[in-house]
């Protein structure tokens, strides 16, 4: 399959090409470090190093597009990764309180309450008393903010059809629900889901 350069609002500056080019030696040279020497070697499936294992690899790729979220989001629209994860969850809810957003998000609450106020500050949300909870905030999106998400999505489909190349994207999606709800049991059994209240 021929590779689709990425339009326009997502691009990749000579610096990010290098950063890329070196990212893939050295994918490559892991996996020649790797590669069994005959047929009688251990199983592809097989973990054999750490490098292997399926959360070190989801956990290298979510700082790599936390790096691609910074030049290309942070940079020109002034929000993080994690701000735009709660104005994705208001989109379309009506309100939604700290803790709501804070579990669906699977984020500290005390973190969630602090960049709600940074987002008030910026005019993308707004945030008024639980009329049936004195302690707790409900927050809501702001016009401002839904014309910054209108804003920033084609840029960020465009980031995703390049990143989905040659992938089947209904498979891929069912096996990232899949993957999502093992780690929520996990983290139940953990005791590491954040705080539901307020």
């Amino acid at each position: 399959m021929a590779i689709v350069p990425p339009s326009p609002a997502f691009e990749l500056t000579p610096k990010n090409t290098t950063s890329l080019q070196r990212m893939k030696k050295t994918t490559k040279a892991r996996s020649d470090r790797r590669r069994p020497a005959d047929k009688t070697a251990a199983p592809q499936d097989q973990v054999q190093y750490l490098d292997d294992l399926i959360v070190v690899r989801i956990a290298r790729m979510s700082e790599a597009i936390a790096r691609l979220t910074a030049v290309n989001i942070e940079d020109r629209f002034g929000i993080r990764m994690t701000d735009m994860r709660i104005l994705s969850l208001l989109r379309d809810a009506d309100q939604m309180s700290v803790g709501e957003i804070s579990r669906l998000a699977r984020v500290d609450k005390a973190w969630i309450s602090r960049l709600s106020r940074e987002l008030e500050d910026k005019g993308l949300v707004a945030r008024v008393p639980d009329p049936q909870d004195s302690r707790a905030m409900l927050v809501s999106l702001t016009r401002k903010g839904r014309e910054l998400q209108s804003k920033m999505l084609p840029q960020s489909i465009a980031c995703d059809r390049f990143l989905l190349q040659g992938l089947d994207r209904q498979k891929l999606v069912a096996l990232l629900t899949k993957l999502d709800q093992n780690l929520l049991v996990l983290l139940e059994n953990s005791g590491a889901v954040p705080d539901q209240d307020s």
